[in-house]
């Protein structure tokens, strides 16, 4: 699962790359190419408070948003813990190229 997020929020770290933050989404929309994976990454020093006035507890939430983040971007020196890794194949059939 963790290689699968990993590869999925690198989609997500390329959209910010076009993204600029002073200028409005609809602007921004024009120009980033979201491909199957809509969405940025998180970014230090981007205000999000705004967007999280209802949530109950946003600085828990903003820890967490880092958090993934540090995990997942490019380069990250994240070592998986061994309970982590998955237990079981699930895959009903096996697909041949695994084999």
């Amino acid at each position: 699962m963790y290689d699968f997020a990993k590869a999925r929020y690198g989609s997500s770290i390329g959209n910010r790359s076009s993204w600029d933050s002073s200028k409005t989404f609809e602007e921004n929309d024009k120009v980033v190419q979201w491909g199957y994976v809509p969405g940025n990454s998180f970014e230090e020093g981007v205000d999000l408070l705004p967007s999280l006035q209802q949530c109950p507890d946003p600085d828990r939430v903003l820890q967490a948003l880092r958090r993934a983040h540090n995990i997942l971007k490019k380069g990250s020196d994240f070592i998986v813990p061994e309970d982590w890794k998955a237990a079981y194949d699930l895959q009903p059939q096996k697909p041949f190229p695994e084999r």
